[in-house]
């Protein structure tokens, strides 16, 4: 877990939004940095899918991990 989050702070540090961020986890970093040279959008069909579950998903894991720190388990 330690790594992957290693791994999305740097991959933040590099794209800065969400949606690059979340799509270069998946798509990796090479492929979104050149659709971001060329001025592309996002390419595969799969990394849309992806980012756009992680869109629906974020909310709920985020209310559950501010709920589990009020509680002091984090």
């Amino acid at each position: 877990i330690m790594l992957g989050v290693y791994y999305l702070v740097y991959l933040e540090k590099k794209f800065v939004t969400t949606k690059y961020v979340i799509a270069s986890y998946n798509a990796g970093e090479g492929v979104v940095s050149d659709w971001l040279t060329n001025n592309m959008d996002i390419q595969y069909k799969e990394t849309k899918k992806y980012i756009n579950k992680f869109n629906i998903l974020y909310p709920s894991y985020k209310s559950k991990l501010s709920i589990l720190s009020l509680l002091g388990n984090f």
